[in-house]
């Protein structure tokens, strides 16, 4: 959750035994379609604990692109509305 309430999903795997180590596989702006499934689901097999968070959730839930120039653009918009900066 953000200091401002906005509450983002997030999918971890946990295993049954302990994991070796963990990694946090960081979306492009595509969301988290297939191939960040993919990218993941390879280190799980690697007994690591993995978490995907849904960076773009505050600005629409959900949401996988594919590789088309018209999904490109969707998500450089999705990109361009993240504001970055920090509040104090």
């Amino acid at each position: 959750m953000a200091r401002d309430g906005q509450e983002f999903r997030r999918t971890c795997h946990h295993h049954r035994v302990k994991p070796q180590g963990a990694v946090v596989v960081m979306q492009e702006i595509f969301g988290v379609n297939s191939y960040i499934l993919s990218v993941t689901d390879d280190f799980a097999k690697e007994w690591l604990h993995r978490d995907r968070p849904c960076l773009f959730d505050r600005i629409r839930r959900r949401y996988r692109l594919g590789y088309s120039p018209s999904e490109k653009d969707e998500g450089r918009g999705y990109a361009q509305q993240l504001k970055l900066g920090r509040k104090r």
